[in-house]
């Protein structure tokens, strides 16, 4: 790409037009308060690049005049690539710069963690290959797993699934064996990643996310992911999101107390996944409606009818604890990534990096840089 005279504008233009397909020149001038000479030259260059191209001519103002032309991101310039780690498995996926699925697939693999950077490079490979089928550059990778990530280090804290109990750099492993940038972040906030992106155009505020899934050794695993202001939130110590129920007493290692003398597997019982669903629903119901929260999503490896029971328990759960007349206002959402939501959230923070203005850091919230960015 050509060097920009101001970078900062370039990508507040081209962040407008990915998050609002269609909006003609005239608009994103009004909206971002800059004079249309501006952005005319702009968009000429990202044009000239193939990063955006023009759509179809809108409808003339009232006084006549020309049609205004709307615009749009050239969807397949680059690709990112998502990979959720399992104890025994991987999920893997790649969306192009719009979040459309271009293929996903599932690995079965016997390996822990420490030996992951060498199936990763090969992956990586063979990803790129897939991509080169289809003309796309691969942007970069993101990795979900469960535990209590740092991602600005790239480090794994602690993870039980895994295996992790003292900080494991897994990006200084990956990086030194691949030639794109890899971001790793917990599931959980991988979920939320995912939505922002999925649900650009809502440009979705604040709003908590429940990725639930089943598991062997416990029953049910449960992480959590918050974004607040638009931007997930971390925590001290990266720690946001972690669940463990208030009801949980004594030295007991799980998530839920229902669990604590009762077991459940996928295919069975909904009395007692409805009474799961009902402490979840408890424990976050003060999280909801102290911060108003507007949207919760529920996601995992959930069937439909499980997502209806955990639906109407949190709604019960949520009004409950609302104290004023009428219904809590949160909504309650079933995320339509389902199964794939972390992976699709993982390929989401390298979308999301490539159209971000830059910004003074947050405390409250991690912010990345991308070698190679869009602009």
């Amino acid at each position: 790409m050509r060097k920009r005279a101001n970078k900062g504008n370039y990508t507040r233009v081209l962040r407008k037009i990915w998050l609002s397909e269609g909006i003609s020149r005239i608009e994103i001038a009004d909206y971002l308060g800059l004079d249309k000479s501006t952005i005319t030259n702009i968009t000429a260059a990202l044009q000239r690049d193939g990063i955006i191209t023009e759509m179809s001519e809108g409808d003339a103002g009232p006084q006549g005049g020309r049609k205004p032309i709307k615009l749009k991101i050239e969807k397949n310039f680059y690709a990112a690539a998502g990979i959720e780690v399992q104890p025994d498995c991987c999920n893997v996926i790649c969306i192009n710069l719009l979040g459309e699925v271009l293929f996903s697939r599932k690995i079965k693999f016997e390996m822990d963690i420490f030996q992951f950077p060498i199936f990763f490079s090969k992956l990586i490979k063979d990803i790129k290959s897939d991509l080169n089928e289809k003309r796309v550059i691969l942007a970069g990778a993101g990795i979900g797993v469960s535990g209590i990530v740092n991602p600005e280090k790239g480090a794994i804290l602690e993870s039980i699934p895994l295996g992790i109990n003292e900080e494991f750099p897994l990006l200084d492993k990956l990086s030194a064996m691949v030639d794109v940038p890899v971001f790793i972040d917990n599931d959980g906030n991988c979920c939320c990643w995912g939505e922002l992106v999925f649900n650009r155009a809502e440009q979705l505020q604040d709003f908590i996310y429940c990725f639930v899934e089943f598991r062997d050794d416990c029953g049910v695993a449960i992480g959590l992911g918050v974004a607040i202001d638009g931007k997930v939130h971390y925590g001290r110590n990266y720690s946001a999101g972690e669940f463990r129920s208030v009801f949980m007493e004594g030295e007991n290692s799980g998530q839920i107390a229902i669990l604590n003398d009762e077991r459940i597997n996928k295919e069975d019982d909904s009395d007692l996944f409805e009474k799961i669903s009902s402490e979840l629903g408890r424990n976050i119901a003060l999280l909801v409606n102290t911060f108003a929260l507007s949207d919760c999503f529920i996601g995992g490896d959930l069937t439909t009818a499980q997502l209806e029971i955990m639906s109407r328990a949190l709604r019960t759960e949520f009004n409950r604890n609302w104290s004023y007349p009428g219904e809590s206002e949160c909504r309650i959402r079933a995320s339509s990534l389902r199964e794939l939501s972390v992976a699709y959230g993982a390929a989401s923070m390298i979308i999301d990096s490539l159209f971000r203005i830059p910004a003074v850091r947050d405390t409250g919230s991690a912010e990345f840089d991308i070698p190679g960015r869009i602009i």
